[in-house]
């Protein structure tokens, strides 16, 4: 063995170290890690943000590290700028940064060590968003969820949440309403019912705060509580595994749906199971019964089990408690990759074509089954009140402009939705499958009045606020006597406040439509709950000058989510009109858009809600198994009713509303109906008569269902002046009908019900 003396080995160590050392200094240190920001020391200038990372153990040590800042605009990359500098230690690798005050906005950081042989990369980016929230007023708001079950003979506990906001001294909470043998710890909110009975409860809870000034303040929130038999416990579990066409899990929801006979006169609505899939597997637990699935997902297209787009088609599955794991696999299709358009267009004066600088675009996409959840767009228009956005394709959204002028001047534009019109609920979806330059906004002006009202859209129990839209429709100085004039749209605060300025003096009807489909929309009444129908409404009086204050719009809870029957059918206006000829279609049987479709269970609970697109078609999609009552309302128009019943066999029902304007000593009709042109008798069984103004030569009548499927033929000659044809229908089943009928340039066409 060959030795190394002492003195060489201390030589060669040393070289070794150096060498180490040099190397350890050449080279360009990590990225900072464990970076966090986070907005410190709030005030109403706005807030500073606090950064702080740690140094990175591998690389080179660092010297220094450089701070940077963007401002995210929309657009992409993020221009960011250098703000600060911070020394490296020899003694830490621990930092922080704190910027300056920074107004209220969103901005982004990011971290980048340096030492003399270069810059590291990038620490990962962090999002702030500084918001200066106004001082909130005192309130108190309960959080407990509205609605529980429990079963018969066992002890039902429930505690009440509340959220505070302020001092208070004190506490107290009541029930009113309650049940016998129900009751409430006055200083916890713990409710107690040793002896359950059987049924729907509805109760109400009071929670009162005193303030250490003395004032008090109360919230108030009804609770309805079911109390079974506990025949509703789940005794087997549904389990399976959800994959793609090619083998791989899929993520999403697995919604499950009882499909059995159910009388809702005794409250007992089809219950609803839902399941997570994780890693392409998922489980349910539920009762006995027959069930259909779907599964929901952003990223995959839902459907009904088995491969079914359609309820109707979906495959029934039947649990029983002796069977207690029942497996049900499904094979889903992947979404493809979202494809966008550009959607471009101008906001301008209606009356000179001037250019609006400055206004806000809005793209709200609507709710579809088969599409991602795709984001809100926001725009806004340039210097020649140009603007684009980039939509999503198979995705439909509703457009509105709103003038925004310069600070410290009053907007004298009326909020306007495509296409023209002032009116949220007539406005018209927007999906795109090629770039369009065609989406235009003309403002229209109005005049300067220094008057308005407001108000708030919120619960009407509680009254806590509820976002969404209200829009005012101009009413003449007799509320019976409706005008055509505009109507104007707003769009409420979080907190559901929502204000009109400058409006044309004269009497308004107010419709509150949320956003959350857990309320359903209604039109106000002076403290009550909002009204279904635009007749039972209070109309809301402004003058030239003043300000009128509280006018609150008291939203009714919609118990969405019962169910997968369907109802669906279209809105039209029961005097017919003039149509288009098309190969035998009926093109212009008068739509009544933006009418609202209510279903309300035998004990007035709404159960869901839809508004009729622009053809008038509308579908109520979570209907459960049950007896229903449908109206179809829209101000200028008479309500109309119809009751409707969905069984296991029948779980899609088609109802048609034949709905009949409001016809008023302001308003001059544009029809002849039931005057030189009629069709009687309406309904009718074997035959009716059509009356009609003609020329010289012949008269063809089709009657078509509502589809424009001619189901019938036939023709009369007539001479010029007016004539009277008979038209069998004997043959034809009970139902609508539409009867078009075409005399030398003139068709038209008109509904006609057959009854037996």
């Amino acid at each position: 063995m060959k030795l190394i003396s002492t003195w060489a080995r201390s030589v060669l160590l040393m070289a070794v170290l150096c060498v180490t050392a040099t190397a350890l200094h050449a080279a360009v240190p990590g990225p900072p890690v464990e970076f966090a920001a986070k907005a410190v020391e709030y005030n109403p200038n706005g807030a500073m943000v606090k950064l702080t990372w740690m140094s990175n153990r591998e690389g080179g040590a660092p010297e220094y590290f450089n701070v940077y800042m963007g401002v995210p605009d929309g657009k992409d990359p993020v221009e960011y700028e250098k703000i600060g500098e911070v020394e490296a230690g020899a003694n830490t690798n621990s930092y922080s940064y704190l910027t300056d005050r920074l107004e209220e906005g969103k901005y982004m950081f990011y971290i980048v060590a340096v030492n003399a042989d270069g810059e590291s990369k990038a620490s990962p980016k962090k999002y702030v968003t500084i918001k200066i929230e106004e001082e909130k007023d005192p309130a108190i708001t309960i959080v407990s969820p509205r609605t529980a079950e429990g079963i018969v003979g066992k002890p039902w506990y429930w505690q009440v949440k509340i959220e505070k906001y302020g001092k208070f001294s004190s506490v107290k909470y009541e029930i009113l309403e309650a049940p016998d043998g129900m009751t409430i710890n006055p200083e916890t909110g713990k409710i107690i019912w040793e002896h359950p009975e059987e049924g729907r409860h509805v109760f109400v809870v009071v929670v009162t705060g005193a303030l250490e000034n003395g004032e008090t303040i109360t919230a108030r929130q009804e609770f309805v509580l079911e109390i079974g038999k506990g025949e509703n416990k789940p005794c087997a579990e549904i389990v399976g595994t959800v994959k793609d066409e090619l083998g791989n899990n899929a993520g999403g929801v697995i919604m499950v749906w009882m499909v059995k006979s159910a009388d809702n006169n005794e409250e007992k609505w089809m219950p609803t199971f839902k399941a997570f899939v994780k890693d392409g597997k998922y489980a349910v637990g539920v009762p006995a019964g027959t069930y259909k699935l779907r599964f929901e997902s952003d990223m995959f297209e839902a459907e009904w089990y088995e491969d079914a787009y359609e309820l109707v088609d979906a495959k029934s599955v039947t649990v029983t408690c002796d069977q207690p794991r029942n497996e049900i696999n499904l094979v889903v299709t992947k979404l493809p990759e979202p494809v966008f358009h550009i959607a471009s267009g101008k906001v301008f004066d209606a009356e000179s074509g001037e250019p609006l600088e400055n206004a806000l675009i809005v793209f709200s996409p609507a709710k579809k089954d088969n599409a991602r959840r795709a984001k809100e767009v926001r725009t806004e228009s340039n210097a020649e009140g140009n603007y684009d956005a980039k939509l999503e394709e198979g995705v439909t959204y509703f457009a509105t402009a709103i003038a925004r002028p310069p600070a410290g001047t009053k907007n004298l534009y009326s909020q306007e939705y495509w296409e023209n019109t002032h009116d949220a609920s007539l406005a018209k979806g927007i999906s795109l499958t090629e770039d369009t330059d065609e989406i235009d906004f003309p403002m229209d002006a109005r005049e300067g009045y220094e008057n308005g009202f407001s108000g708030k859209l919120s619960e009407n129990v509680g009254h806590n606020g509820v976002s969404g839209k209200v829009i005012a429709f101009y009413m003449s100085t007799n509320k019976n006597e409706p005008t055509r004039r505009n109507a104007e749209t707003v769009e409420t605060d979080d907190a559901g406040a929502y204000e009109f300025t400058n409006m044309v003096p004269g009497k308004y009807l107010l419709f509150g439509v949320p956003d959350s489909s857990t309320w359903a929309p209604g039109w106000y009444v002076d403290d009550e709950t909002a009204a279904e129908t635009w007749k039972h409404a209070t109309a809301v009086e402004v003058g030239e000058t003043g300000t009128v204050t509280g006018l609150d719009i008291l939203l009714r809870k919609a118990e969405k989510e019962h169910g997968r029957g369907r109802i669906s059918g279209h809105c039209y206006n029961s005097r017919g009109g003039i149509i288009v000829k098309s190969e035998g279609t009926v093109q212009g049987a008068i739509p009544v858009p933006g009418a609202l479709v209510v279903a309300k269970a035998t004990d007035g609970t709404i159960v869901d809600y839809t508004f009729a697109d622009d053809a008038g078609a509308y579908s109520l999609e979570v209907m459960p198994v049950g007896q229903f009552t449908v109206t179809a309302d829209r101000i200028w128009f008479e309500q109309s009713v119809s009751p409707v019943e969905i069984t296991d066999e029948s779980l899609d029902v088609t109802t048609e509303f034949a709905m009949e304007p409001v016809v008023t000593s302001v308003e001059v009709p544009t029809d002849l109906v039931g005057t030189s042109i009629n069709l009687y008798p309406n309904p009718a069984s074997t035959s009716t008569s059509l009356m009609l103004p003609t020329v010289d030569g012949s008269v063809a009548v089709r009657i078509m269902d509502l589809t424009g499927t001619v189901l019938a033929t036939s023709n009369a000659s007539v001479t010029a002046g007016t004539s009277t044809i008979t038209i069998a229908t004997a043959t034809l089943p009970a139902g609508m009908y539409m009867v078009q009928a075409t005399n030398g340039a003139t068709t038209f066409a008109l509904p006609l019900q057959i009854v037996r």
